[in-house]
């Protein structure tokens, strides 16, 4: 599940996800120079212009990995329902008490064995680009 700690950025100036970049240890959030993709060389850029946003460790029907802010859409016996993955406070259904971590419990199913499976949940979208148009 090392999945769980990628991360991606989203460039609020050039309206796209940046994946090559790290945060350095005072919180400051740096990318490879597109001209020197060696790594020698970064660019420092202010958070203010960017969303940073988790991968949750977790992959969709079609093996894609889904990440907070990703739209789900989960298709059932002809029932859709549709999500969105937030981080933040939640209560998992089993135990009653509140935690924190990725809300996304409505797209779960338990397949034979009771495990939780999104087997049926496909990423249909993100919060910053939309949803994509269902193809009939």
């Amino acid at each position: 599940m090392e999945e769980r700690f990628r991360f991606r950025v989203w460039d609020k100036e050039k309206k796209r996800f940046e994946y090559d970049f790290f945060l350095d240890q005072d919180g400051d959030l740096h990318f490879l120079d597109e001209e020197d993709y060696v790594g020698t060389s970064t660019r420092m850029v202010s958070l203010n212009d960017f969303v940073i946003q988790q991968c949750t460790g977790l992959k969709d029907s079609e093996g894609n990995l889904i990440y907070e802010g990703d739209i789900l859409l989960k298709e059932k016996s002809g029932i859709k329902s549709q999500l969105t993955v937030e981080w933040g406070e939640m209560t998992p259904c089993c135990c009653g008490s509140t935690g924190v971590g990725f809300n996304f419990e409505q797209v779960f199913t338990y397949d034979d064995s009771d495990r939780v499976s999104l087997k049926y949940a496909k990423i249909i979208g993100n919060i910053f680009e939309g949803v994509e148009n269902e193809k009939d």
